[in-house]
């Protein structure tokens, strides 16, 4: 991160323990945690542990995200929350005027076709090979007999302090990426230049793996490297499968609930794509000339967002549109189309929300919340309620109403098959 430049908020550690279901004691199945360690050598704040839980995988592939038990994600929505009201407070609000009120040519319902979506066999693989190249890596040796400054090697260790065994650091066989950060630096230049099969004694300091809080101590350890390793070239077979995919024994598993994820992506991604046709068709029959303070505003709020996607990828606009083969000038055009597509679908949808009488209620309200903060909708709209935020409220509200306006241009829409 710090080579590309990209700003590091806080430090969580995935896959931290595994909380047994009956008597809820954690086991720390990898080894003791060091994300508090690593926080602080990197001088940044430790978040949060997240733990292994096979039921999440279960409630994600039955498409019931929402009832996940994440209680563990609260310490980072909280952060997240906070940084991003820091920001808030430090860009000036446009005062803009009532929303206009405008009128249809027509409130007929709109003729639409429903899109295909079709699972094939090129989709299923190349998402099983994503899968597989984002699963935990296996090695295997090299022929090569000293470790560099990057390797990734297999190593004894045996890690002592004041004389007492560190039973955290200490193992016969543990592999071990040099550069990574997971030990101090003076300890990763005591490794590098090592040979197979050569033992070294090493002292380092760092803080008290048992008390992150508390101020340097030493360390000696006796390391050996027991060979030089690169990463294996994974291969789909049954006891790869076992090894890397939770609650799968074999590849035929593997695919049929691949397969299946994806099918339910489909459903909702047609849902998705058949209420854009929708509102899009709607959109024919706008009449009007729109306020350039509404453009203004409009393209300021997705410029940001543009500018946060090129800062999140390391880079800054400019580079992010070279990237892509796009100029300036290509950019702005494209994005006062954006500007005025989302302007005027939404002074349709309010439309046909005032002509039909629609409302939204508070669970629509909650729902819409619920989108913008990944299912935290009720402390959103518990903080903005605590803090007076009303413009934002009647911001929500709006949305809400269009949403139900969406639905119901969907469901009285006359609607064939592609």
């Amino acid at each position: 991160c710090a080579s590309m430049k990209v700003p590091v908020l806080g430090l969580v550690e995935n896959m931290s323990y595994y909380e047994c279901p009956s008597c809820s004691e954690k086991h720390e199945i990898f080894g003791k945690s060091e994300v508090e360690y690593i926080a602080k050598e990197k001088h940044i704040d430790a978040w949060a542990r997240i733990p292994m839980d096979p039921q999440v995988t279960a409630k994600v592939d039955a498409g019931n995200v929402e009832d996940i038990d994440n209680s563990w994600y609260t310490g980072i929505a909280d952060k997240l929350e906070s940084l991003e009201a820091g920001a808030m407070a430090d860009t000036p609000k446009r005062k803009l005027p009532p929303v206009p009120e405008y009128h249809l040519d027509s409130y007929e319902p709109v003729s639409i076709t429903r899109p295909v979506y079709v699972v094939t066999d090129e989709i299923l693989e190349d998402r099983i090979k994503a899968i597989m190249e984002g699963a935990s890596k296996d090695y295997v040796p090299t022929k090569r007999q000293v470790a560099g400054p990057k390797d990734t090697i297999e190593i004894s260790i045996h890690v002592d302090k004041d004389g007492e065994e560190v039973k955290g650091l200490c193992s016969d066989k543990q592999i071990y990426s040099l550069g990574q950060g997971y030990m101090p630096i003076g300890f990763d230049r005591n490794v590098v230049g090592m040979k197979v099969g050569e033992s070294k004694s090493v002292d380092f300091d760092a803080p008290d793996f048992d008390d992150p809080d508390a101020k340097e101590r030493s360390f000696h350890a006796e390391v050996a490297v027991l060979t030089v390793l690169k990463e294996a070239e994974p291969e789909l077979t049954d006891e790869w499968v076992s090894k890397h995919i939770m609650l799968c024994k074999d590849v035929e598993t593997f695919r049929s609930r691949t397969r299946k994820q994806l099918e339910q992506e489909a459903v909702k991604a047609a849902e998705g794509e058949l209420m854009d046709r929708a509102v899009r068709e709607l959109a024919t029959r706008f009449k009007g000339s729109i306020d350039d303070i509404w453009y203004e505003s409009t393209r300021d709020d997705l410029l940001r967002t543009y500018e946060e996607q090129a800062k999140a990828q390391g880079t800054d606009l400019d580079g992010m549109l070279a990237a892509q083969g796009m100029d300036k000038q290509q950019f702005n055009m494209m994005l006062m189309l954006q500007v005025r597509e989302m302007l005027v679908q939404g002074f349709v949808l309010d439309a046909w929300a005032r002509h039909y009488g629609l409302e939204a209620t508070e669970d629509d309200v909650l729902y819409v919340a619920n989108l913008m903060s990944n299912n935290r909708g009720k402390l959103m709209l518990d903080n903005l309620r605590e803090a007076g935020e009303e413009e934002q409220l009647k911001g929500l509200e709006m949305a809400a109403r269009r949403y139900v306006a969406n639905k119901d241009l969907l469901e009285k829409a006359h609607i064939t098959e592609e």
